[in-house]
């Protein structure tokens, strides 16, 4: 089995898991062969695990234990569903990056782009171009998108949806990096759902992440984009400067040579680490934004080592992607 259809077996014999795991391809269940004390509430932690490997699986309070899914459900008295046979994945594929299973909601919500709320926030208030948008995989957080049952639990073990199916991106702005099999996922939440969640007493925030941007071997927003013709990256702060560099770079004739990369969240030592590295090889620029944390945003890449050529000030207090549709080009290419 691959690791989708493991977990989807463990699903349908074990029912929703408390927690997975993903960076250790485990899943975490309440036991089905004992009275697991910790589901009455006593110690609030889940003992039965399922590896999204090879389908070992194992309790840490009783000791039951068995080498397959089809051992446990012998022993569960049921039977098993065997999917379709599949080519196996390189070992070096292995460990999937956690949110791969939710490839199927992320077309979803890229099929949704066109003519949606998302859509004409980019276009008409950011400036930003659909076709460019959708290079970059950007999609409309489609409140119940039309996917299977092992995408949906997923999701919803990840807290990114309700027991009711309703998505907690819903109405938003969705970014995945990288697109094909992402390792985070963020929207940017409308000002109507943080309005609607106001009114409720709620505070939703203008972004909204899910997943490791710590992990290790994770890049800075859109580095998937670098290829052997690049020379030079420029890196700022938010998803939409990076899509309006994007933009002008594309209508300046640069393709791949110049490629901007935001750091999400402000970056993490991965990212760090990543730009240090690459900028012994390429041309690096800084473009922050205009207010005091820009300032902490560049001090902290500085701290890092992080060797820039230049750090680009947009002027007149303006954000970077206001100043490059405007118009601003300090660069030298």
């Amino acid at each position: 089995m691959s690791d989708k259809n493991i977990l989807a077996e463990a699903i349908r014999l074990l029912g929703l898991p408390a927690s997975i795991q993903a960076h250790r391809n485990w899943a975490v269940f309440w036991c089905p062969f004992h009275d697991d004390a910790a589901r009455n509430g006593k110690r609030g932690r889940p003992n039965f695990g399922v590896n999204l490997q090879d389908g070992h699986w194992k309790c840490l309070r009783c000791g039951a234990s068995g080498p397959s899914l089809e051992a446990l459900a012998r022993d569960l008295g049921r039977g098993v569903r065997r999917p379709p046979p599949t080519v196996p994945r390189p070992t070096s594929q292995a460990r999937r990056p956690r949110f791969a299973l939710l490839g199927e909601a992320m077309a979803a919500t890229r099929m949704a782009f066109r003519g949606s709320p998302a859509e004409r926030y980019l276009a008409q208030v950011r400036g930003i171009r659909p076709a460019i948008a959708s290079m970059y995989g950007v999609g409309y957080g489609v409140a119940y998108p039309a996917v299977g049952e092992v995408t949906l639990r997923a999701a919803q073990a990840w807290r990114m949806a309700t027991d009711n199916g309703w998505w907690l991106w819903a109405d938003g702005v969705v970014y995945a990096e990288p697109p094909p099999e992402p390792q985070w996922i963020q929207v940017r939440h409308s000002e109507e759902r943080r309005r609607q969640a106001r009114r409720r007493g709620r505070r939703l925030p203008k972004y909204q992440t899910w997943g490791r941007l710590a992990a290790q071997g994770v890049t800075p927003g859109g580095a998937w984009r670098i290829t052997h013709s690049t020379q030079a990256l420029v890196v700022v702060e938010g998803l939409v400067d990076m899509l309006a560099l994007a933009q002008v770079f594309h209508d300046r004739g640069l393709g791949n040579r110049v490629v901007p990369v935001y750091l999400a969240g402000g970056g993490s030592a991965a990212m760090y680490a990543w730009l240090q590295e690459k900028a012994t090889r390429y041309q690096v620029f800084l473009v922050p934004d205009p207010d005091e944390g820009g300032k902490d945003w560049v001090a902290n890449l500085k701290r890092h080592r992080v060797k820039a050529a230049r750090v680009l000030w947009p002027p007149e207090g303006r954000d970077p992607d206001e100043a490059v549709l405007a118009g601003w080009w300090p660069f030298p290419f």
